[in-house]
């Protein structure tokens, strides 16, 4: 009997670990800057665009069909942000303003400031092109006043801080 009952469970452990392999995906392209400047060194940059839009899409569908949707829409405004960027190096300057936007709209929903920071970050890149200097400065405020929220002296903080000043003065220079 004991011998059918381990057997039984090896069985199971057999198609639980073949079914979970099965589902795991090595997708071409994460969400990282990494990726995505990857993605534009190998040309491959509209293949990397459709793949951040779909899967931002298909995040933004899981999320609302979930009860604990936090995850779906950090990986949504990833996607998105990623695919602003994406479209910010294939020359299509209002699709990266309409992702980063769309970036920024779900992270402020997540409430994760890192996050938050991020789409700021790559939404102020993407007005620069188009002269909003005007949009850029508000975002740039924006993103000084969620920097300050984080803990002063960590990494996080600094590290953000410094990548505003860092605009700041490409602003200053512009002026």
């Amino acid at each position: 009997m004991k011998c059918i009952n381990t057997g039984a469970w090896l069985v199971c452990l057999f198609l639980l670990f073949s079914a979970s392999g099965c589902a795991i995906r090595n997708p071409k392209f994460q969400p990282t800057l990494a990726s995505t400047r990857g993605a534009l060194a190998r040309g491959e940059i509209e293949d990397a665009l459709a793949f951040y839009e779909s899967q931002a899409q298909e995040a933004e569908k899981n999320a609302a069909g979930s009860w604990f949707p936090q995850q779906y829409w950090q990986l949504a405004s990833a996607n998105y942000r990623e695919g602003s960027r994406a479209a910010f190096f294939g020359g299509q300057l209002q699709k990266s303003i309409t992702y980063g936007e769309r970036a920024l709209q779900i992270a402020e929903g997540v409430r994760d400031p890192i996050i938050q920071l991020h789409a700021i970050s790559q939404l102020i890149q993407a007005y620069r092109p188009v002269r909003n200097f005007a949009k850029a400065g508000e975002l740039l405020d924006k993103g000084f006043q969620l920097a300050r929220g984080i803990s002063p002296g960590t990494n996080p903080r600094l590290s953000w801080e410094s990548a505003f000043y860092s605009d700041l003065s490409l602003d200053f220079m512009r002026l």
